[in-house]
């Protein structure tokens, strides 16, 4: 879900993987159709199970001090609202996900759990992948 600085809202699925690497988010609507939306109209994006219209945090403030790892965070929207949050201490860690494809990022993972299955003795036949052209 994205909600934009007018308030008004746009679903659709988006890759996270492509955040912050072009001035606009290419969401794929529910419908299937492409739907560019420029960043500076952006006021934030939300990742959400299900697209229904109650999907904003009920509260954007910790009433204490969050017991979780990571920075606790508190971004000030351009209208002076507010929202926080928590990030992970490893953040810069994950910049170099930034710009990857999602396909080799998929393949990659699938691989991780390939490997891992295997050293626990699961023993999956591999399926061969046609050769690039």
């Amino acid at each position: 879900m994205v909600l934009l600085s007018d308030r008004k809202t746009v679903r659709g699925y988006l890759n996270p993987a492509y955040l912050g690497t072009s001035e606009t988010l290419d969401l794929l609507t529910p419908d299937g159709e492409r739907h560019a939306v420029s960043l500076e109209d952006v006021r934030s994006v939300y990742f959400v199970r299900e697209f229904t219209d109650d999907f904003e945090p009920e509260r954007k403030a910790f009433l204490s001090r969050p017991k979780l790892d990571g920075l606790w965070v508190r971004l000030r929207f351009r209208d002076n609202d507010t929202i926080e949050g928590v990030v992970p201490n490893d953040l810069l860690a994950k910049v170099s996900l930034l710009g990857k494809d999602y396909r080799d990022y998929s393949l990659e993972t699938v691989e991780m759990f390939y490997k891992d299955a295997w050293a626990a003795g699961y023993h999956i036949p591999l399926a061969l992948r046609p050769a690039a052209s």
